[in-house]
């Protein structure tokens, strides 16, 4: 396994412990009236903690980011942010400074809902990963262990699904996967697979970024000859076939919302967040007044993580409470 190290995500939110409500609880001691007594009120006060908990509405999840529909980038500093697509503001942030990465520009950038991890390729062409419920950065593969040596340039754009990560090389029209091993829960290599034909193209792909939708078994890409395309891989085990939906704007990198509703456009050179359709004769809508500044170039983008929920205050409240009056009760029988 490749050395791993933490990271800060200036986001990130520590646990929230919390002490059984009746842990406060303990047997009464004394003249048997107060004994029954004692047992009697701890389990009333067990009666009461179940009933005003179960009585709380259920807890909405709280997002991971701020807000629930924020995308994730890595930007031409190497460092990897969170954003807010309807605005198009910076609403985290993590450093990458501790993998020591060789030159600027990481790219091939895709995200692993299941496991909430990141994966991207640094400029010298080896694959890293940012794993967030740890906050743990890390390399994966060499760029020799990834079949990217010598003259074959890094690739401007990875998806990933089926435990694998996706990408396509610059004027080779085939889709290229590795799948990812682990130790721990953490990646630690890769193993490649053999490449799957794109059929149907005209001349040579050279996609800026492709997202996938699993709902659709599609992968959407935008290329730099400003053709955005569609390649349905609900069967890997045979040429996939692309089809050319229609012209889109030049370097827009993509990603899907956390229910796929949606997919995004973000432009390198301007910043400009776009709504992308996803049929023949759509097109990418601006969204007004949601521009990315200047000093954070998205080189590539990656949907976002499901909600992760987490205790309602109303719940506990309620266990507080619980809690507080086993302790008072518990002094009333020592006394």
């Amino acid at each position: 396994m490749h050395a791993v190290v933490n990271s800060s995500w200036s986001s990130a939110a520590g646990p929230i412990q919390l002490s059984s409500p009746l842990g406060a609880c303990g047997r009464a001691s004394g003249p048997h009236a107060r004994r029954d007594g004692g047992i009697l009120m701890t389990i009333v006060l067990a009666i009461l903690c179940v009933v005003v908990t179960a009585l709380m509405p259920t807890p909405a999840a709280a997002a991971p980011l701020s807000p629930a529909t924020a995308i994730y980038g890595v930007a031409t500093d190497n460092n990897i942010y969170s954003l807010d697509p309807s605005t198009g503001q910076v609403t985290g942030t993590t450093s990458t400074a501790s993998l020591s990465l060789t030159g600027s520009t990481a790219n091939a950038f895709a995200l692993d809902r299941d496991k909430s991890q990141i994966f991207f390729v640094s400029s010298d062409k080896n694959l890293y990963f940012w794993d967030r419920p740890s906050d743990t950065l890390g390399q994966v593969a060499t760029a020799a262990e990834l079949g990217l040596s010598g003259a074959t340039p890094i690739p401007r754009n990875a998806t990933f699904f089926d435990g694998k990560f996706w990408f396509i090389e610059s004027g080779d029209n085939k889709l290229r996967s590795a799948a990812i091993t682990y130790t721990s829960g953490l990646p630690s290599g890769i193993t490649l697979q053999s490449p799957v034909d794109i059929s149907g193209v005209t001349g040579t792909l050279d996609p800026n970024d492709i997202a996938y939708d699993p709902l659709n078994t599609t992968i959407y890409g935008s290329n730099l000859n400003l053709d955005f395309f569609s390649i349905n891989v609900a069967n890997l085990a045979a040429p996939v076939p692309y089809t050319s939906l229609y012209t889109g704007p030049i370097g827009v990198q993509l990603a899907f919302d956390q229910d796929y509703s949606t997919l995004y456009g973000l432009a390198f050179a301007t910043g400009q967040w776009y709504t992308v359709g996803r049929s023949g004769g759509g097109s990418f809508s601006e969204i007004s007044g949601a521009v990315t500044s200047a000093e954070f170039r998205m080189a590539d983008l990656a949907g976002g993580l499901t909600p992760v929920p987490e205790p309602g205050s109303a719940t506990l409240a309620a266990c507080g409470i619980c809690g507080a009056v086993g302790l008072f009760l518990r002094g009333r029988r020592r006394r």
